[in-house]
């Protein structure tokens, strides 16, 4: 006998912890058994369902990530799970063949990914619904007449809004549209009713097979020298749902 390290075929020679030399047959499932075989039917649903919230996450989030970026609390993992479950829901299609579009809305509906919630610091959050086909998304901010509550020791001096719209072309493909709309910068203790409806235009009308979804993001400004500077410290994205 002799000591071997290495590997020969299918076998691995190793030295243990405990300096014996060791050999082992290398394990797995080779990936054309993982696409074929009838055992591994679960897994290979599970896999596609997970594709599919995998992807709707990376497309909400690449969307918002301008509004996300620094204040982002979920990631793209949680935001995956969360999908992955909504999909779940769906009871309309078996498993493996379950979508995003037919799962429970409100599983999603007012997910704050934010580190601020934005309806807490509002108070609540604006109405919302599309029309013309899906190609306009609607805002409503007429409810929202309190005052703000903002967190403690905030040094800014007021803050902004930004209503963005994603419209998902067809199952998990990438965004047919995604807009976004900048709202005048509001003082600390003024709420957002004065904005009654801001729309955002799609430019077209879209596919029925589309999900159409909305958010709002809010974000704090310090003014030095009279221009705004974007505090990266606080803020937050609420995803309102489905228009």
């Amino acid at each position: 006998m002799f000591p071997l390290t290495g590997s020969m075929g299918n076998i691995t020679f190793y030295q243990h912890a405990n300096g014996k030399f060791l050999a082992r047959q290398k394990g797995g499932v080779s990936r054309k058994r993982f696409l074929t075989a009838k055992e591994f039917e679960g897994s290979r649903r599970a896999g596609r369902e997970f594709g599919r919230a995998s992807r709707a996450s990376g497309i909400i989030r690449r969307a918002l990530w301008s509004s996300l970026r620094d204040v982002d609390k979920l990631g793209h993992s949680k935001l995956t799970a969360l999908l992955q479950r909504v999909i779940q829901t769906d009871k309309l299609h078996r498993k493996g063949e379950r979508l995003f579009a037919a799962g429970d809305r409100q599983l999603y509906q007012g997910l704050e990914l934010g580190k601020d919630s934005v309806a807490g610091m509002l108070g609540g959050l604006p109405d919302m619904e599309s029309f013309g086909e899906g190609r306009y998304l609607a805002f409503g901010f007429g409810k929202l007449s309190g005052i703000p509550i903002f967190p403690k020791g905030l040094e800014a001096d007021c803050y902004g809004l930004r209503v963005h719209g994603i419209v998902m072309a067809g199952e998990g493909k990438m965004p047919k549209h995604s807009k976004a709309k900048g709202l005048p910068l509001m003082p600390l203790d003024k709420g957002p009713e004065d904005f009654g409806s801001q729309v955002l235009d799609f430019g077209d009308a879209v596919t029925s097979d589309s999900v159409i979804l909305g958010a709002l993001s809010l974000r704090f400004f310090s003014k030095v020298n009279g221009a705004p500077y974007l505090l990266a410290e606080h803020g937050g994205v609420c995803l309102l749902g489905r228009g």
